[in-house]
């Protein structure tokens, strides 16, 4: 089990796979080694396999709160965001101080569009854990889909806070910046997320259309080739390119 757990922290899933299993031929019932198993085969994406893992899990432990969560992970990826709230709400009946299970509820609720809802689940996980990068990130992508730019801006702004270089929420404020109709400082965001990831077709194409309401048809067009280089069928840089001759 440690040697498994060990080669789990080095990202060694398929080789921690194998010691989890030998760990549990000696016991069955180690709910850790069935837990371990199940994070290994979700990082590699074989979610339906681990939540049979997750589900073994809680079948020794019905109080693994981290089982719940990560379970729940499993059929958002998925893409069952139903199954995946009731998980997490499991998870918050065990513990109301996991501040990860809200962020990861109102994920969830962000893609079932309910955006009310989500956005007080991230306000609650806020509540417990205020240096949560990734809820304030979470946060505005819901604001935005609410079309309530300027606190989503604000909430980008929180992420960007603790972490500079978190290259979404530059891509991110800069749309909520260029649905206000800033566009220079959209620009900059999408400039300062490419500099730290060059090859983020969002933060391309989004700059592209930012510059074409600069009547700057030259860089948009430039903009939206970079995006068309790594995706010639991307149709909407196609129609946007096409829009700036």
């Amino acid at each position: 089990y440690y040697l498994g757990l060990s080669l789990f922290r080095l990202g060694n899933y398929h080789e921690a796979m194998k010691n989890f299993d030998a760990a549990l031929v000696q016991v069955p019932e180690c709910a850790l080694a069935l837990y371990y198993k199940a994070r290994a085969l979700a990082l590699l994406t074989m979610h339906n396999e681990a939540i049979n893992a997750y589900d073994s899990a809680i079948t020794q432990k019905e109080t693994f709160t981290e089982a719940w969560l990560y379970r729940g992970i499993s059929h958002a990826g998925l893409d069952h965001y139903d199954r995946a709230l009731k998980d997490y709400d499991h998870a918050l009946s065990l513990d109301r101080g996991y501040a990860s299970a809200f962020l990861y509820k109102g994920i969830a609720l962000n893609h079932l569009n309910r955006y009310a809802e989500a956005i007080q689940s991230f306000k609650d996980a806020i509540a417990i854990q205020p240096d949560y990068p990734d809820v304030y990130y979470h946060l505005g992508l819901a604001l935005l889909e609410q079309k309530n730019y300027r606190d989503a801006i604000s909430s980008f702004d929180q992420t960007l806070a603790f972490n500079k270089k978190y290259a979404g929420a530059h891509v991110q404020k800069g749309i909520a910046l260029s649905h206000l109709q800033n566009y220079e400082e959209s620009v900059v965001e999408f400039n300062t997320a490419l500099k730290i990831q060059p090859d983020y077709e969002e933060a391309c194409y989004e700059r592209g259309r930012s510059q074409l309401h600069l009547g700057k048809y030259k860089e948009a067009i430039n903009s939206f080739d970079m995006v068309l280089a790594s995706n010639p069928g991307n149709a909407k840089a196609i129609y946007e390119k096409g829009r700036a001759y």
